[in-house]
This record gives structure tokens, sequence and C-alpha cells, in this order.
């Protein structure tokens, strides 16, 4: 009795570790993924995170730039009169909220509101609210509330618009109170984004899951939600709960926001919360449970057969003696020799008839078959190991420090990259084509992953090169030894855009970040790479983007050619087609004398296109058959160089605003001579002179008399002579009336006055003119 107790104390103890083994495990796998959620929520965020906060903070910008402009700090400072409709200043608005709108692919409407006047200039057009032409006032009470909290600027999301046909649609308002620094408002600068446009800056969600990514506003409303799962109310209220109390935490820094995976029940939802650095803005990452564990479901049922089978190894050591284990161990390794593994697969085991032969027998089997599970393991192992070195270096660069230390702790061997002291991070974006381009925004993965594979080969054989496709680029790490190393990066640069656009026969714009000299400093490179393609606001393609390069903003101010603007505005105006290619090249030459970089040059040429399409509204106000129905404005910004740009603005710009302004003003004249004939026809009887007809239009008397010459070919006085003289010779012909009464008819004060004209034109008198006209 006391012997069977013994034995039963050992085995007991000798199960007890292995099922604390197991249970560790575990648990330890479910930390894994909690960790891995957390870790690939953050990586998403951030990165969608940068991107809204970039878009966001350039619709910002750009409202900014435009309160500052003079004529529009003008019209917010008329009062009730004059009328904003009848000002050239208006149609210059209009046209400059137009392409404010084209700016930014996102943007749906442009709106300025004068108070006063309760008259919105769109870049839709010219609407009033007292005829109810313009009934999207929901941005009303918000915009008061901060006008009487003295708020200068304020993002309305979400806000249901209304369109001219009065549909309500979702948009994202924001709202600039005009003048700048002013306690009263009179003005409302507003630029409605579509909320399409954030679903594309979002990710992918992590894993690979059926979760969901949720933008919520200041008072926790959803801005804009991507993904299948749909949540609940109590969901959503749990969701807010917790960021009033981060937000009540977190008082000094927004650190806070990135610490935490929080985890909801009923049902199990994992939520990752990142708040925007530049708004008030939160991102919240969803993720079932059940889902995100199905990549760790294989590992859990090998830790459960691991540790039932180590648990029966160890009740088979604890009972059977040593030297009977012994030999049974001698035999368990000959066993788990390949080819006896083989033999045992294609013959079925007979079990021996000595008992203990049979149970060795059993347990190597089931040994075998375990070791057989852990060999797949190590292989699928193996497979993985790609992911995992690109979630080190995508964690590395976007500052993860955290995470790159844990994988860098876990996993050494296996991520062992760099071996050099000196890091720099390329960021290579494709162009954007138009309709003829090799490739579409919808082939973007398919370019990005051609793009990396193009450049492993051009540089596998000359440095330690390290490429990771993100959503939108292709991040190359450069891992070098050169003292000169950022020379190099910008060769190496200029390389890899001439050969993509060699293999692929599609442009790319590529940011270079400077050299930092340790691993955990790459993301500052990184970030100096986004930075650059961020400030690209010209759109260049295909070129290299760096501070070395000093594009446009390390040169000082140089002064605008606006005399040359002036005399090819000027040619352009009179229809003076040499004087206008001259002024053109005038232009240029001016700029390249100052020895300016491409962008500033470009950015000049900007303004001298937004000067020839404001000449153009001058005449028309809808520009688009001028131009076949295109934006001028997409088409200037694929302009890649000086040459281009000339023939570009000559062919594309100048000539047709000439024919349009020649079509303008032939209209005109033909207009006015159709009206001052009209008058003549109406009013011949009564005292007509040229100076009437010229109040009646409107002009000056000089001009009409112009106008009525080129279109008649005789002076104003000869016409009116020539169509009462015709009237007299019908009233002589056809009534009995005296030349008296002939003469009041016409416009004649006597009868005198008709005999002198009617002779001077018809070489006879009224009366002989009757005789002949009876006989």
């Amino acid at each position: 009795m006391r012997r069977l107790r013994m034995i039963t104390v050992v085995l007991v103890l000798s199960i007890l570790p292995v099922v604390g083994f197991g249970a560790f495990v575990y648990v330890m796998g479910t930390d894994v993924v909690k960790s891995e959620i957390h870790r690939s929520s953050l990586t998403a965020m951030n990165q969608m995170s940068r991107q809204m906060d970039a878009t966001l903070s350039q619709i910002e910008q750009f409202t900014t730039q435009l309160a500052m402009q003079v004529n529009l700090i003008e019209i917010a400072k008329i009062g009730a009169q004059p009328r904003l409709g009848t000002l050239q200043a208006t149609n210059q608005l209009k046209s400059e909220l137009n392409a404010f709108a084209g700016t930014i692919n996102g943007i749906d409407t442009v709106d300025f509101y004068h108070f006063e006047q309760e008259l919105v200039v769109s870049s839709r057009g010219l609407f009033s609210l007292s005829n109810g032409q313009y009934a999207d006032l929901s941005w009303m009470p918000q915009v008061e509330r901060a006008e009487q909290a003295g708020v200068q600027s304020l993002w309305m999301a979400p806000r249901m618009a209304v369109s001219p046909q009065e549909t309500p649609y979702p948009v994202i308002t924001h709202a600039r109170l005009l003048p700048l620094l002013s306690s009263k408002a009179r003005a409302v600068l507003l630029v409605n984004l579509k909320p399409s446009y954030l679903h594309r800056l979002i990710g992918p969600l992590p894993e690979q899951t059926d979760g969901a990514i949720l933008v919520l506003g200041e008072r926790q409303e959803t801005i804009v939600q991507q993904g299948n799962l749909q949540l609940t109310e109590a969901q959503r209220r749990q969701v807010a709960e917790i960021i009033r109390a981060e937000d009540d935490g977190a008082v000094s820094s927004a650190a806070r926001w990135d610490q935490t995976t929080y985890r909801l029940h009923e049902p199990e939802l994992y939520v990752t919360l990142k708040k925007s650095d530049g708004h008030e803005w939160v991102y919240a990452m969803i993720v079932p449970v059940d889902s995100a564990s199905q990549s760790l479901a294989l590992l859990r049922r090998i830790i459960v057969t691991s540790t039932l089978g180590l648990s029966l190894l160890a009740l088979v050591t604890a009972y059977f003696s040593f030297a009977r284990f012994q030999r049974g161990i001698q035999r368990l390794l000959r066993l788990f020799e390949p080819e006896r593994v083989a033999l045992r697969r294609e013959a079925r085991l007979t079990a021996p008839s000595d008992h203990y032969a049979g149970q060795v027998e059993y347990i190597a089997a089931n040994i075998a078959s375990l070791m057989n599970e852990v060999r797949e393991v190590r292989a699928s192992w193996r497979d993985q190991l790609p992911l995992l070195r690109a979630h080190y270096l995508l964690s590395a660069i976007v500052g993860n420090a955290s995470s790159t230390a844990h994988l860098t702790e876990r996993y050494q061997k296996e991520i062992e990259l760099f071996g050099e002291p000196l890091f720099a991070v390329l960021v290579v974006e494709m162009v954007a084509g138009g309709a003829d381009a090799r490739f579409s925004d919808e082939d973007l993965p398919l370019f990005l992953f051609a793009a990396a594979n193009i450049i492993n080969e051009l540089l596998e054989a000359r440095c330690r090169v390290e490429t990771v496709v993100t959503h939108d680029h292709v991040v190359v790490i450069f891992n070098l030894k050169r003292i000169s190393a950022d020379a190099y990066v910008l060769e190496a640069a200029e390389q890899i855009r001439a050969e993509v656009r060699r293999y692929t026969r599609h442009s790319v714009t590529i940011g270079v970040g400077r050299c930092v000299a340790s691993f955990d400093q790459l993301s500052l490179s990184y970030h100096e790479a986004l930075r650059e393609l961020r400030l690209n606001w010209l759109e260049l393609g295909d070129v290299v983007l760096s501070d070395t390069t000093q594009r446009g903003r390390a040169h000082p101010l140089a002064a605008y050619p606006s005399q040359a603007e002036g005399a090819l505005l000027e040619c352009v105006r009179s229809g003076d087609e040499a004087g206008a290619g001259t002024a053109l090249t005038r232009f240029h030459e001016e700029l390249a004398q100052r020895r300016l970089p491409f962008s500033m040059i470009k950015t000049y040429d900007l303004q001298l296109l937004a000067a020839l399409l404001r000449l153009a509204q001058e005449y028309e106000a809808d520009l688009a058959p001028v131009f076949g129905g295109t934006n001028p404005y997409d088409a200037f910004f694929r302009l890649a160089s000086v040459s281009e740009m000339d023939a570009w603005f000559t062919e594309a710009a100048i000539l047709p605003i000439m024919a349009l302004i020649r079509s303008s003003r032939k209209q005109r004249k033909e207009e006015v001579a159709r009206k001052a004939l009209r008058i003549v026809e109406e009013r011949y009887a009564q005292d007509l002179s040229l100076q009437l007809v010229a109040e009646e239009l409107r002009m000056t008397p000089s001009y009409v008399s112009l106008i009525f010459k080129q279109e008649t070919g005789g002076t104003f006085i000869q016409h009116v002579t020539r169509f009462r003289v015709e009237r007299a010779k019908r009233l002589l012909r056809e009534t009995e009336l005296t030349i008296a009464q002939v003469a009041g008819e016409v416009g004649y004060a006597n009868a005198q006055h008709l005999i002198r004209v009617f002779k001077k034109l018809e070489q006879c008198t009224p009366g002989e003119y009757r005789a002949r006209a009876s006989a």
C-alpha cells in the first residue's frame, strides 16, 4: 500500500511541470495574438493618420492662403451694396474657387457665403438664399457658435449637405470665417470633402480579418467606417466611453492612446485607438477575437498535443525502472531513424507478445507523429519569415520602437539584416498618369511590386538594400559604410528613376531622406523622404526630391515678370499672335536669367495661366468648350520641362483664348448692330439720334458709330436717312397723305426737310415720285 502511494506521488509530481509548461505556453499564445493585433493595428493607423492629417492640413493651408488674397478680403468687406452679382471681382472669385476645387481629388465643392447679402459664390455658380436656390445651410449653427467663441476655423464632420436638386448627401466640411483676425464674421469660406476620399486613405485590416476601421469626430460621432463588421449601439457607446476615459487621463500627451489594446465583450472584440496628431479625431481599429485567433489555432493544437504526449512520457519514466527504461530509450532512438519511420508507415505495427515492448512501440509511434508535426510547424515558420522581416522593417521605418525591440529580442537570429553603420531611406511613388497611361490607379499594387523587383535586381550586387511595399509606396532601405553616403544615395535614386521608367514605361517620383547613423533613427530618414513627396504640391513627375537638390524653397524669392505678363495679356486681348509669342519667350527668358529651379518656374507659369484664364472669363464664364471639356490645370501639372510648357501655352492656352476673344467680340458687335437697327426700325418716326441709341445700349456714341459702320458699311445718320426715305416712298405709293403728313410720319418736322433729303437720295421730289408711281 505504501509503495502504491509512493508511485502515485511520483506520477503526480512528474506530470505537474509538464502540465504547467503547457498552460503557460497556451496563455502566452493568447498574449501574442493581442500583441500582434495591437502592433499591426497601430502600424496601419499611423500610416492612415499621417495621410489624413496631411490632406486636412493641405486644405487648411489652401483656405488660409485664399482668405489672405486681396480680392477675397475686399469682397468680404462689402456690405449690402453693391450686389456681388454685378461685380467683376465675383467672377474672379468664382474662378479661384473652381481652381481650388480642382487641386484635390476629394473636394466636392468650395463655397463663399456672404452673410449680409445672403449670397453664395460657389465653384458651381452663384446662388441666392432669398429665392431658394441654395438650401445647404446645416453648417450655419456651428459657424455661429464658432464666431461667438472667437474661433476662426473649424471642421464639421460628419455633415449632411444638400445638392441643388435638394438631395441630401454626406460631406466633411472645413469652414473659415472671414475676414481674418476680425471679431465679427462677414463671410465664411466652406470646403466640402467627399467621405469616399477618406475611404481610399484607410489601409487594410491586420491579418486579413473581418473587422472595421472607424474615424470618429470630437464628440465620438462616426465620420467614416470601413470594413464588414457592423457595430451595435451598445458597442459604439463602449468605444466612446473608452475614448472619454483616455481623454481625461492623457492630459499632456497623446502617447497613452498608443499603449493599450482594449477587449470588449458580447461579442469578443479587440479595440485599438489612435488620436490624430493635428486634429481632435480618433481612429479606432476593431478586430473580432475569434477571427484574430484563427492564425494561431494550429499552434494551440500542437501545444495541447505536445503537453499530452510529454505527460504520458513522464508517466512512463516514473513508472518503469531505470534499467528497463534505458533499454526502451535505446530502442526509441533506433526507431527515430528515417528508414525505420518510413518502414513503420508502410507496414502495420503488430504488438509483440511482451507487454512492455508493446507499450514502448506505442509511445514511439506517438512521438514520431509529434516530431512530424514539429517539422511541419518549422517549415511553416520558414515560409512566414519574409512576412516577419517585412513587419520588422515596417515597424522600424514608422518609428514603432517597442515593436522593433520586441521582435529583435525574440527573433534576433532570423531577422539579422544589416551590418554597416549608415542607413538611408528612399520612398518611391507612382506618378498618376492620364487616360492613355500604361498603369492606372487600379494597377498601383502591380506597379509597386514590379518596381520593387527592379530595384532589388539593380542594387543587390552593389550594396545592402531591403525593400518594403506599402499601400502607396515602395520603401527602399540602404545600409552603407561609405563616407559620401548622401551623394551615393542620390545617384542610386536617379538610376532607380531611370530604370523603372525604362522597364515599365511609366514614371515615378522619389523622395530621398538623409543618412542616419543607427537603425533606431531609420524613421527620421523615412519621414523626411515622405515630407519631400508631400511638399511636391505641384505634383512634379519623374524627379528625385531631397533637401540637397534645393528645390524652390531653398532659393530666395525672385521678382515675378509682371511686365512680360502684361505685354502677353495685351497681345492676347488684341489678337496679336506674333506679339504674344514674343512676350511668352520674354517671360521665360527673364525666369531663366535668375537660374531658378524648375519647380519655381512652374509656380510662376501657374500664375501666368491663372491670369490668362481670368482674361478669358471676362468674355466667357464657362471655359469648358474653349479647352475641349478638359481641365487646363490637369494638363499643366503633367508638364515636365520649360520647353513643354512653352509649347503648351502657345497651342493649348494662348491660341484658344485668342479665338474665344475674337469670337466674343464679333458676337458682341453683331448684337450691338442688331439692337441699334431694331431701335431705328421702332423709333424712326421720333426724334432719333446717335446719342439716344448709345444711351439705350449703355455704350459711348463713338463706339456705337464705329460698330455700326463696320457692320452696315455706312454711318448711323446715313442709315436713318435711308430708312426714313424708304418708309416715305411706301407711304407715297400706298396712301393719299399729303407731303407734310408723310414727313411727320417718318420723323421730319416739316415737308421742306423731307423734300430736301428725298431729292438728295432719289434725284426727284416726293411729288414727282408719287406722280411717276401713279402713272
